[in-house]
């Protein structure tokens, strides 16, 4: 079922793309920048690079620390679902909705994301893991 929520995501990430290659950023309301949603896991900007700054469960601006922006309780995190979650924009600037599990998101972009968190327990790793691969 986990790659099954993986494989829906990936397809819906390759509907909301432009017709052009693009790569999907992830923004705060603030406009603080979160990572590349689709990026390769060896670019330093991956939300699925362990090592980087969006990637680490250790890093604030990270959306797999549950105590940074990940937290459950800000409402720019992916993971509150009361929260708008965080802006998905292409490096031209349009914007293709919100990364949430909550109801402001694209909906099906939400549908798969928030089953994906249902599948992992609420665990960021497991997420990270099921997500990235």
């Amino acid at each position: 079922m986990k790659n099954l929520y993986a494989t829906l995501l990936s397809i819906t990430l390759c509907f909301l793309a432009s017709p052009s290659w693009s790569e999907f950023l992830l923004f705060s309301d603030s406009g603080s920048f979160h990572g590349c949603l689709d990026c390769s896991s060896y670019d330093t900007n991956s939300i699925c690079n362990k090592y980087g700054d969006y990637g680490s469960q250790y890093s604030s601006n990270s959306i797999w620390n549950k105590y940074g922006i990940g937290s459950e309780y800000d409402s720019n995190s992916p993971f509150n679902k009361y929260g708008q979650g965080l802006k998905i924009v292409d490096r031209s600037g349009n914007f293709y909705g919100y990364l949430s599990v909550g109801y402001s998101g694209n909906n099906q972009m939400r549908k798969v994301f928030k089953g994906l968190w249902d599948a992992s327990g609420g665990d960021y790793g497991t997420m990270q893991d099921i997500f990235c691969n």
